[in-house]
């Protein structure tokens, strides 16, 4: 496959400045070649699409044509252009009115020979493919945001290249994207990559696979980093005042890559497994402690969401009623290290026995015993040995972090502040004592405040 990026034609500024019954020359050589023009223009970023074609006699059909009528209204128009008609200027016009439709990329352009029914049938098979279960799915392949980088993914995949690129009687089609953002097009084809005795038949059907729907996932990926972003200050903006944009993009990719273990297929799911994280940690999903969150989080993808936001409250208000909620878990760590500081002296002679103690209530706090205690305590200890605490007091304090802030509280994009203190030095028993004295003085602003919004 051939895919060439080129500068887009500047867009026309004003429908009626540039007064000629044709395209701008600019426009006519980008767009215009020795076979027909069609463009596939989506109904709901276009919504006259259909009127626009039909007053100037183009012709045209609907992708949807074989679905409920409720859905053609909404679905996409297959039309063929000109050189002299309003709609192809319209497309190519950024004026602002609502006669300009460049930014608004409704759809993609088609050169290529076929007449229009035969583009049609082409096309349909694109619009509602099957899974490889057999389940019918829906393929936006006009929308250019998801075409342009899903072309970009297949360059090395013959048979979908074949698929979308080879029309019967072996006519080939080449789709053009305009990026009106960037000011770029691109430009995909078959041309001279594959001899004619080495093409397979033309196939009626299409089957999209695990393939396809990986590239899916990575193609969307920007957009819903971005997304995600932008709902996470929205959703807790007193927690994520503090969060630049790389430690916000860091929780994202963090959910993101966690999320995908659990084969999450929604914005929707990566959204709540995070607003669940802000609650619990951010690898609350791998703790002993917490496995009974985990569940809905492993079900059938099939209303997966909805049961998600279902059983959470639920599941939360029933653990919760058993051991304390993470408030109040911190506030007794408040009050015991800072117990142990006023009956040492200062936090640097709390002693081995002053972590065990410690350790032992909040392990009662939180119902730990048995195989879920040793689990915790194995996973604690192991962590230690990879950041190089071998200190036995060193290694109670951590351990006690990780009791309250949760496992793995060091790799925790929740907790951006640890890492950076963490790791600050060479010295990681001077660098624990530092994140303990942070974290003291934020634990103290944050009960203070929760104390005070108890009692309003």
């Amino acid at each position: 496959m051939d895919i060439i990026d080129v500068e887009a034609p500047a867009p026309i500024h004003d429908l009626f400045q540039e007064t000629s019954s044709e395209l701008p020359a600019r426009h006519v050589d980008c767009l215009f070649g020795e076979t027909k023009l069609y463009a596939v223009l989506d109904a709901v970023r276009m919504p006259s699409v259909a009127e626009y074609a039909a007053a100037e006699d183009l012709p045209h059909c609907n992708l949807y044509a074989d679905m409920d009528e409720s859905l053609q209204v909404v679905g996409p128009w297959l039309v063929e252009l000109s050189k002299e008609a309003g709609l192809t200027r319209a497309l190519v016009t950024d004026d602002g009115s609502i006669n300009a439709f460049w930014s608004k990329e409704p759809g993609i352009f088609i050169q290529t020979s076929a007449d229009l029914e035969v583009l049609q049938r082409h096309l349909m098979r694109l619009v509602r493919p099957s899974d490889d279960s057999g389940k019918p799915v829906y393929f936006r392949f006009w929308d250019p945001g998801v075409l342009r980088d899903y072309l970009a993914r297949i360059a090395d995949w013959p048979e979908r290249i074949f698929s979308l690129f080879l029309l019967p009687d072996d006519a080939e089609l080449e789709i053009i994207i305009c990026d009106a953002s960037s000011g770029r097009l691109r430009k995909a084809s078959m041309v001279g990559d594959w001899p004619k005795p080495s093409r397979p038949a033309y196939r009626r059907d299409v089957t999209l696979t695990a393939r396809d729907r990986m590239h899916f996932a990575q193609g969307r990926l920007p957009a819903m980093k971005a997304e995600l972003a932008a709902w996470l200050k929205r959703a807790d903006p007193v927690r994520f005042r503090p969060f630049d944009a790389a430690r916000i993009n860091r929780l994202v990719s963090h959910g993101l890559a966690e999320g995908s273990t659990f084969k999450f297929r929604y914005k929707e799911e990566y959204a709540y497994f995070l607003y669940m994280m802000t609650f619990l940690g951010g690898w609350f999903h791998r703790s002993p402690v917490y496995s009974v969150f985990v569940d809905p989080l492993k079900s059938k993808p099939e209303g997966r969401y909805v049961r998600m936001r279902q059983r959470f409250p639920v599941i939360y208000q029933s653990f919760f009623s058993k051991v304390p909620p993470p408030p109040v878990a911190l506030e007794e760590l408040e009050t015991g290290v800072m117990d142990g500081i006023a009956q040492r002296g200062d936090l640097a002679s709390v002693t081995v026995e002053d972590t065990k103690n410690l350790a032992r209530r909040f392990e009662a706090l939180m119902n730990l015993d048995g195989e879920r205690l040793e689990l915790v305590r194995q996973e604690a200890m192991e962590a230690c040995d990879r950041v190089s605490l071998s200190e036995r007091r060193d290694r109670g304090m951590f351990y006690l972090l990780w009791l309250t802030l949760g496992v793995r509280f060091h790799e925790d994009p929740l907790f951006p502040w640890v890492r950076e203190k963490l790791f600050v030095t060479a010295d990681m028993s001077e660098n624990l004592d530092q994140t303990i004295r942070y974290a003291l003085r934020r634990l103290q602003r944050t009960n203070a405040l929760s104390r005070v919004l108890t009692h309003a």
